[in-house]
C-alpha cells in the first residue's frame, strides 16, 4: 500500500510538471505568434519582383479624396469616363523613383493636378514601402515617376 501511494505521488508530480511544461510551451508559442504578427504588420507588402514595363509616359493626374489609403490618383480622361461608376477600379498609386522626388508641399487636391513622367509596373501592386495596415488594401496599377510638376486646376 505504501508503495502504491509513493508511485501515485511520483506520477502526480510528473504529470504536474509535464502540465506546467506544456503550459509554458503554449505561452511561448503565443508569444512567438504575437511577434510574428508584429513582424508581418511592419513588412513591406509590395512585390519586390515586380518590374517596370519599359514604356515611359507622361500622365496628368487628379487626386481623388477617398476615406481610405487606397489608390487615389486617376487620369483626367478616366475621371471623365468613370466618375459616375467604377471610378475606384481605374485609380492608380504613384511612387517616386527616388527619395528626393516628393509631392510638393503646396499641392492642394482641390486646386491642382499633377503631371508625372515615368513608367507603370507590369503587375498591379502596392507602392514600394507600403506597410500592411488593419484596413484591407486592394492592389492597383502603380506608376513610378521620375518627374513631377504641379498644374493649376482651371
Amino acid at each position: 500500500m505504501k508503495k502504491t501511494v509513493i508511485i501515485l505521488s511520483v506520477l502526480v508530480l510528473i504529470a504536474g510538471s509535464c502540465e506546467h511544461a506544456a503550459k509554458k510551451q503554449a505561452e511561448n508559442k503565443l508569444h512567438t505568434h504575437a511577434e510574428r504578427d508584429t513582424i508581418e504588420k511592419n513588412k513591406d507588402i509590395s512585390d519586390p519582383t515586380n518590374t517596370l514595363n519599359g514604356n515611359t509616359e507622361t500622365l496628368t493626374l487628379q487626386y481623388v479624396v477617398w476615406g481610405c489609403t487606397c489608390a487615389n490618383w486617376i487620369t483626367l480622361a478616366d475621371f471623365e469616363k468613370f466618375q459616375n461608376s467604377a471610378l475606384a477600379e481605374h485609380c492608380i498609386f504613384i511612387e517616386p523613383a527616388s527619395k528626393d522626388l516628393e509631392l510638393p508641399s503646396d499641392f492642394d487636391p482641390f486646386e491642382h493636378f499633377i503631371q508625372v513622367t515615368g513608367q507603370f509596373y507590369v503587375k498591379p501592386d502596392y507602392p514600394k514601402g507600403t506597410i500592411q495596415e488593419e484596413e484591407h488594401l486592394d492592389k492597383a496599377r502603380v506608376f513610378c515617376f521620375t518627374e513631377i510638376e504641379i498644374i493649376k486646376n482651371k
